[in-house]
């Protein structure tokens, strides 16, 4: 494993300023919720926290590795969660509201052999779609160029990678739950959210990998949609952000990154639904029904849902829901209604409870 040298474990000043404005509040806060999440707060190693005159200042900043080797979060896989600014800026001024009103990005922009990164042109995906819907959050000016760039020189001719064979079971914990709950043959788990989401499908692994004029433009392979469903009116598209806590491990994936992950999930799909992506030849039944009621102009607004046995602190909170459900529509937008549902699930028994939602 690459040790990185953070910049912010030397910067004393910062490690301060953030802890008295963002963790000790937070802190405070969460001790006193109903939730019992009393879990420590800690903001990302990646980012600098900074508040001005009621904005909130993300500065995402580029590592050093005790080899050398610079490690530009932006350019990485966003399941690291190493930039997931939009489940930050979300989550902090949700929590913060007496002090956070807008909330602003900066990034050091990457060196030039990585600026086609696909994982960097995701990220300039993901802060376009966010700006697009929600008023409060902006771009510093440094930054401005790149998103220009990306929209006139590579957002063309797109199209979705669509699944090249049926999804199997995988051996890590969270694809194995998904596959779970999605198996046609398991029918206790996947009835309960057939019937409880009134839905006329039910699968697991939608690729959201975009092709630009033929070549990958977002990674595709592992990139997916965990589970998703059409409801029986063929109105309402639902997806599902799963994240599966294994509580006898120690390293919990308990991140506010679900946020930014189901955020990045529907926007594809809506861009989809509105003919900003098209889709060719898929091979899977299910997807082939979804993409036809889709192409047919018949699916009209997005469900999304975070669905995890154990929430960040900070993400299971309905202030968090009412500030995603205030995004922008715009004319030729899709409505998406953000949810949460916290479960149980014991696997050796495939006993799945839905305990609570909202």
């Amino acid at each position: 494993m690459t040790k990185i040298n953070y910049t912010k474990d030397r910067d004393e000043f910062q490690l301060n300023f953030e802890r008295e404005t963002f963790v000790n509040p937070l802190k405070s806060m969460i001790d006193k919720a109903e939730s019992g999440r009393n879990r420590g707060i800690k903001l990302s190693k990646y980012i600098y926290f900074n508040l001005d005159s009621r904005k909130l200042l993300l500065h995402i900043k580029e590592q050093m590795s005790e080899n050398g080797k610079i490690c530009n979060p932006i350019c990485e896989n966003m399941q690291k969660d190493y930039a997931a600014f939009e489940g930050w800026a979300i989550t902090l001024k949700a929590w913060l509201y007496t002090a956070i009103d807008t909330v602003e990005l900066k990034w050091d922009i990457p060196p030039k052999d990585m600026l086609q990164n696909m994982h960097y042109n995701r990220f300039l995906y993901r802060v376009i779609r966010f700006e697009e819907k929600f008023d409060w959050f902006s771009i510093d000016f440094s930054n401005q160029t790149e998103i220009e760039d990306f929209i006139n020189n590579k957002w063309k001719n797109l199209t979705l990678n669509v699944s090249a064979t049926i999804p199997n079971k995988k051996s890590n914990d969270e694809n194995a739950v998904e596959y779970e709950i999605a198996d046609k043959a398991n029918t206790s788990i996947r009835k309960l959210f057939i019937d409880k989401y009134d839905l006329c499908l039910f699968n697991h692994q939608l690729h959201v990998g975009v092709k630009s004029q033929k070549s990958l433009l977002f990674p595709g392979g592992q990139s997916a949609i965990d589970l998703w469903g059409v409801s029986n009116s063929k109105e309402t598209l639902c997806v599902f952000e799963l994240k599966y806590i294994n509580k006898q491990k120690k390293n919990k994936n308990i991140k506010v990154g679900i946020i930014s992950e189901l955020f990045l999930y529907v926007c594809i799909m809506e861009d989809l639904i509105k003919g900003a992506i098209s889709v060719q030849n898929p091979i899977i039944e299910d997807e082939k029904e979804l993409y036809r009621l889709i192409h047919s102009h018949k699916i009209k607004k997005i469900d999304a849902f975070m669905l995890s046995n154990e929430f960040h602190p900070l993400v299971y909170s309905k202030s968090v829901l009412d500030l995603l459900n205030n995004a922008k529509v715009k004319d030729n937008g899709i409505p998406i209604a953000f949810k949460n549902i916290s479960y149980s699930y014991i696997r050796e028994s495939y006993d799945f409870t839905i305990k609570e939602e909202q």
